[in-house]
């Protein structure tokens, strides 16, 4: 057996995971949360692939797992700033 059998009967396709341990469809992350509100982003996404690669018809996919939004520095740290707030040292509204 060649080395490009040996490598095509060890890919897997979608069809072959066991249904309970499929991935179901990609989650999108549209919404970040700040200060108890979800707000919508509108902004760029970052996608996120699994790290198994899956045959089909002779290519090689990584599946989509899903995205989150690709906050700016300073947007993220406006986030943090006020779920530092929110916990309050443990006395605020979540300790």
């Amino acid at each position: 057996m060649s080395i490009e059998e040996r490598l095509a009967a060890t890919l897997r396709r979608e069809e072959d995971i066991p249904e309970s341990y499929r991935v179901g469809p990609p989650l999108m992350q549209h919404e970040y949360l700040v200060a108890g509100d979800l707000k919508t982003w509108g902004g760029p996404f970052q996608e996120v692939r699994s790290p198994v690669f899956l045959g089909s018809e002779g290519n090689l996919e990584a599946k989509l797992l899903g995205s989150f939004p690709l906050m700016s520095a300073g947007e993220a740290l406006a986030a943090l700033n006020e779920a530092v707030n929110a916990y309050g040292n443990g006395r605020g509204l979540w300790p």
